[in-house]
């Protein structure tokens, strides 16, 4: 459990990093965080900095921003992307 909250935190951080804004979440409802987390992929697409980022690397932080814990990459897939990339 520690260890998805630790790869949330890092999807975070990315993006922020490669797209230049926050992530605004608005901390309501599970079912509201749930919605917003799942409507990601969608606003990403409007963003001009999404364009200069490689699709595998936003795929990655979509990944690390699931809504459930069970869908995010473990630290050892994490481990392999970042050594391959």
């Amino acid at each position: 459990q520690e260890a998805a909250v630790d790869v949330f935190a890092l999807g975070l951080l990315m993006y922020e990093v490669l797209l230049w804004r926050p992530l605004q979440l608005t901390f309501g409802t599970v079912a509201e965080q749930l919605a917003q987390l799942q409507g990601l992929q969608a606003s990403l697409q409007s963003l001009p900095r999404a364009k200069e980022v490689p699709a595998e690397v936003l795929e990655l932080v979509l990944a690390c921003l699931a809504p459930t814990t069970g869908n995010r990459p473990t630290v050892a897939a994490l481990r392999q992307f970042f050594s391959t990339y």
